[in-house]
């Protein structure tokens, strides 16, 4: 009914955005854009996210994960706890939805390989 469930506050290092991305972005617009268009010092708190069957939001941040292409996943409970920290490789794609999903604590999502080759990967979950 477009009723407020529940806020979620977490402190969130900021992630400077590259200029090579900002000069990227901003080559892409046109001359009137171009003039008018302001980017931020730094990335928003989050640029993505999914929920499981259970009710917990996992959350993709800005944060370069483990290994290379991964992300930090801030994952919360249905209390808006956060709960955990997840070091993930889950293809996205900026307007695009996340593609994850979990399941009987299986996650599978997308991942994109280096050569552009995308597939699908199954995790088992286990919580400690």
């Amino acid at each position: 009914d477009g009723n407020l469930i529940r806020k979620i506050r977490k402190e969130y290092r900021k992630i400077p955005i590259p200029k090579e991305v900002i000069e990227e972005q901003t080559n892409a617009l046109d001359e009137a854009r171009r003039k008018v268009t302001v980017f931020p010092k730094s990335y928003p708190p989050f640029q993505a996210f999914f929920t499981d069957e259970m009710g917990m939001l996992y959350v993709m941040t800005y944060e370069k994960g483990e290994d290379s292409g991964e992300y930090i996943f801030d994952i919360f409970n249905t209390d808006g706890i956060l709960v955990g920290r997840k070091s993930l490789r889950i293809f996205y794609s900026l307007g695009d939805n996340l593609r994850a999903i979990v399941k009987e604590n299986f996650l599978y999502c997308i991942n994109e390989k280096n050569s552009g080759y995308k597939e699908l990967v199954v995790y088992k979950m286990r919580w400690e």
